[in-house]
C-alpha cells in the first residue's frame, strides 16, 4: 500500500478507488450522475463548448443550478464539506447545446475499521 492509500485509509477507513468517465449533457434536463452511497468525493469538469448547469434536483435549469462555464468550469464535492451530496445523483442541462462532462468519483470498495 502506498503512502496516499495509507493516508486515505487511516482518514476514512477502508479501501478506495478513483473512477473517471466522460458523460454527455443535453439541452433537455436529465440525470448525468447516478446515486452512489459509497462515494466520498466527486469532481466534475465541463469539457464542452457550452455552459452547463447541475443540481441534485431533477428540475435543474439555468436559474436553479450550479453553473459550470464552457471549456473547463468545474466543481468538487466531498463528504467532509458537503456530506451526502458527494454520493448524490446529479442532474444537468446545457441550454446552449449539448456538452460533455468529465466526472471523477472516489468510491469505497472495501470497508475498514
Amino acid at each position: 500500500m502506498g503512502a496516499l492509500s495509507e493516508l486515505i485509509s487511516s482518514e476514512y477507513g477502508g479501501t478506495y478507488d478513483a473512477r473517471g468517465t466522460v458523460l454527455p449533457v443535453y439541452v433537455a434536463p436529465s440525470r448525468v450522475i447516478s446515486n452512489n452511497p459509497d462515494c466520498v468525493s466527486t469532481t466534475i469538469v465541463n469539457l464542452g463548448a457550452n455552459d452547463v448547469y447541475l443540481s441534485p434536483e431533477p428540475g435543474v435549469s439555468s436559474t436553479s443550478g450550479v453553473f459550470l462555464s464552457a471549456g473547463g468550469g468545474s466543481m468538487s464535492i466531498d463528504v467532509r464539506s458537503d456530506l451526502v451530496l458527494a454520493g448524490h445523483e446529479w442532474y444537468g442541462v446545457s441550454p446552449g447545446g449539448d456538452s460533455t462532462l468529465f466526472v471523477m468519483r472516489v468510491v469505497q470498495y472495501s470497508k475498514g475499521r
